[in-house]
């Protein structure tokens, strides 16, 4: 939660109303200064399911997320299935239920999720667009997870009916930019993606996206690593090989050289999507703006490094000189 006091009341009142009888629902205020933890805190005093807890400083929604899941481990270690909640997006009475539903249903599912709406004006409005992904049929992980990385609008996806087990097993989500994308390719490797054909929830017209700068203030703060600041293919593909191929994230039946050539790939493919070929007109504007970004930034580094250079070789030559007069 962060700054959402018209909207967190509505929220909380359309999970605590879910018809699935056994769950509780586990919110962190990210260090809001406006009347959203105190909603939140009221809601909790009248309902045992609900736990609130308060970030001393502001962490940005990647760290808020990974401390909900930590908090939730913490404070309901048996539970079974979990659903990251934005505080602005209600969801229909039998949201979760219906989920739940999806994943007994498909044991080999790592994620469910619904079609989604839109929150306009107080009113919920079915979004404009039919909007199908379904990765259930696709058996290789490899392919699954290529698919999942050419689907659109992912960001929806990651606020589905997540199984406990496979998110144990992929871990928390990375702190990169668009580290949606990157989470649910990742986990696409673990299990299939099942989505319902009804719109079970709404979003709501907070705006995150769009640029990396809204990116990174929306995901980390005030305060956004430095790696952050280097071309997105790089971060991604350098968390999978640190966390694939270095590390243990993957699954069992996959080996540290196969990893090796899945994080390659995925870096290929990427390259090939958003640099090598930008076949929309968004695309193609916004390759020209990052072109113009890098080239600026550039410009900056190689001016400062020339400035340094002549305030070094000052400072060498007044000390051969100081040097010699002695």
């Amino acid at each position: 939660m962060y700054r959402s006091e018209s909207l967190v009341g509505a929220v909380l009142e359309s999970l605590l109303a879910q018809d699935f009888g056994d769950f509780a629902i586990v919110a962190v205020d990210d260090c809001s200064d406006d009347g959203t933890m105190a909603i939140a805190s009221g809601y909790a005093a009248h309902d045992p399911r609900l736990s609130v807890d308060r970030s001393p400083t502001r962490l940005g929604m990647i760290h808020a997320w990974n401390r909900v899941l930590e908090r939730a481990r913490s404070l309901h270690p048996e539970f079974e299935f979990f659903a990251f909640a934005s505080d602005n997006d209600p969801r229909e009475p039998n949201w979760l239920s219906t989920l739940v539903q999806e994943l007994e249903l498909h044991p080999e599912a790592a994620l469910a999720y619904s079609r989604f709406g839109v929150l306009r004006n107080g009113t919920n409005v079915p979004y404009r667009e039919k909007w199908l992904f379904d990765c259930h049929e696709i058996a290789d992980p490899v392919e699954r997870m290529r698919a999942v990385e050419d689907a659109r609008a992912l960001g929806y996806v990651m606020y589905g009916l997540h199984r406990r087990s496979t998110l144990d097993q992929a871990g928390d989500v990375p702190s990169v930019l668009f580290s949606d994308r990157l989470f649910l390719s990742h986990l696409a490797l673990y299990g299939t993606f099942v989505q319902h054909p009804e719109v079970l929830w709404y979003r709501g017209e907070r705006v995150t996206g769009g640029s990396t700068g809204r990116q990174r203030a929306a995901l980390f703060g005030s305060r956004p690593p430095l790696w952050t600041f280097l071309p997105v293919s790089i971060q991604h593909t350098g968390w999978l090989a640190r966390w694939m191929v270095l590390g243990n994230r993957r699954p069992l039946s996959m080996g540290r050289v196969q990893a090796a050539g899945v994080s390659a790939g995925y870096w290929a493919r990427w390259l090939v999507r958003f640099y090598l070929y930008p076949w929309t007109k968004p695309q193609r504007r916004w390759l020209r703006i990052e072109r113009r970004r890098l080239y600026r930034r550039w410009k900056r580094v190689r001016k400062g490094a020339r400035h340094y250079g002549r305030a070094l070789r000052a400072v060498a030559r007044s000390a051969l000189n100081a040097g010699r007069t002695r």
